[in-house]
Order: C-alpha cells, then structure tokens, then sequence
C-alpha cells in the first residue's frame, strides 16, 4: 500500500468513528487527536515460507482521547468506537470534570489528620503543638481504573464498565511546632 492509500484509509476509519461518537452525543470538540504515525515496512529481498501473512508498505495509525460527559454512555461509546473501525480501546478511566471542591474537602480532612495525629504524638511525649512550622501540599487526583466486564461465551452483550467509584487524594506535609505542657 502506498502512502496515499494507507492515509486515506486511516482518515476513512477515523472520520467512520467519530461520526458514530457524534450520533452518540460526543461532542466533536471532546475527541481530541493524540498520536498520528506514518510508518513503511519494506518487503524483504528474501520471503522466508514460514512468515505466514505479512503486510508491507505504508501503515497510519492514530490515537485519540474522547471525553464522555455522562458517565453512562462510557460503555456505549467504546462500542460505536469499535462498531465503527477503532482497533482497539486502551486507558478507559473516570474522573471528575470539576475536582476543586471535592480536592479541597480532601486537603482540609488531610491537613485535620495530620494535626490529630500530632497532637496524640505531643501528648504522647508530654507536648502541646502550638503552631504549624511549615506545610507542603501534593498529589493529584487518582482516578480508578474500571475493568470492563466479559461473559465468557455468551451472546454480545454491551461493554459494562464499573463507574461507581472515583478517589480524590491528597498528600500534605506538616510540621507542627510544640512545647512542653
């Protein structure tokens, strides 16, 4: 296949898929493209008998990320995807489109933590934290990687991905100064 073919071929699938996403309801600014390649594989001088089926001249391949804005259309969507040319369907997770709020509830109960346990600590040692030295605030939200779930044998049925469950964490720093009681 010459590079023409194999590119027109490839924007062919790709433009089959996000067609399919859009009857979907994505929006078409929620695919975003995240790898494109042209490659060529050369036929050898030599063929060896056992190579079996080999394809040789240009290839394209492409990768792009879709947003799903409603979290029960996500299995929906990785069907049309494949139902509609996409090869393959690699780092499905969730998250939140908004994370401040629920980040900020996070660093407060973090930061409530870590003084408790100072504080039993202190008191512990015959202590008492009278102020925070310094704090350093890390982490990123976590998201929870669903797994999709297969019958083994039976009939099609739509892709279920397990989307109950998002993890916000945060990790702080403190350092608390204390005295003797």
């Amino acid at each position: 296949m010459n590079a023409t073919e194999a590119t027109s071929e490839n924007n062919a699938r790709y433009d089959a898929v996000v067609a399919s996403l859009e009857k979907l309801g994505v929006a078409r600014s929620d695919i975003t493209l995240d790898y494109y390649n042209v490659s060529y594989r050369a036929k050898p001088a030599v063929v060896s008998p056992n190579a079996g089926a080999q394809e040789y001249g240009y290839r394209v391949s492409r990768s792009f990320s879709v947003v799903v804005r409603t979290i029960d259309k996500a299995g929906s969507v990785t069907d049309a995807a494949l139902a509609s040319g996409a090869t393959s369907i690699e780092g499905v997770d969730f998250g939140l489109s908004d994370a401040s709020a629920v980040r900020s509830q996070a660093t407060a109960k973090a930061v409530a933590d870590a003084r408790a346990n100072a504080e039993a600590l202190a008191r512990a040692g015959g202590l008492r934290i009278v102020g925070i030295k310094s704090m350093q605030l890390g982490g990123a939200p976590v998201t929870v990687l669903p797994m999709a779930r297969f019958a083994a044998n039976a009939a099609p049925e739509p892709t279920q991905l397990d989307n109950s469950n998002v993890s916000v964490r945060v990790m702080v720093n403190v350092v608390f100064s204390a005295e003797p009681q």
